[in-house]
């Protein structure tokens, strides 16, 4: 099951305008610690974006969030390197399962990328997770 939280007029598609040049900050528990700990990540997650708990011009690059029964993606506008180290770094700040969970970033790029050369959806989980030197530099 997976649920979506977005901007109002934007679709939860890399395909959509306001998508297309960002990517998604995944967050991700261990698979023992997901029944107890995923629904409060996910709350967390929700109010910090909800709140106006962060920074400009941070807020503004968040387009949305999707939730399914292994994580909460964090969905940007765009993959400039200062904006998702900002948020990552906010975010991980604002987890209180912080010890628990992993962030990985994925650009929409990639995963179209993914989607041509397989012919079907979906992340090529071998990808860095976080790892700033090998972000894109636009």
């Amino acid at each position: 099951m997976e649920y979506c939280f977005f901007k109002q007029g934007i679709s939860p598609s890399w395909m959509d305008a306001a998508n297309t040049a960002g990517g998604a900050i995944f967050i991700e528990l261990p698979r023992l610690y997901r029944p107890l700990h995923l629904n409060k990540l996910m709350r967390e997650v929700l109010y910090t974006l909800l709140g106006n708990q962060l920074p400009p011009p941070i807020d503004s690059t968040i387009t949305g969030v999707a939730v399914n029964n292994m994580r909460v993606c964090v969905w940007i506008d765009n993959c400039k390197k200062e904006r998702v180290r900002a948020l990552a770094v906010h975010l991980e700040g604002k987890l209180s399962a912080n010890h628990l969970t992993h962030l990985k970033f994925f650009p929409h790029q990639d995963v179209r990328g993914d989607q041509k050369q397989r012919g079907g959806g979906g992340l090529n989980s071998s990808r860095g997770s976080l790892r700033w030197g090998e972000w894109p530099t636009a």
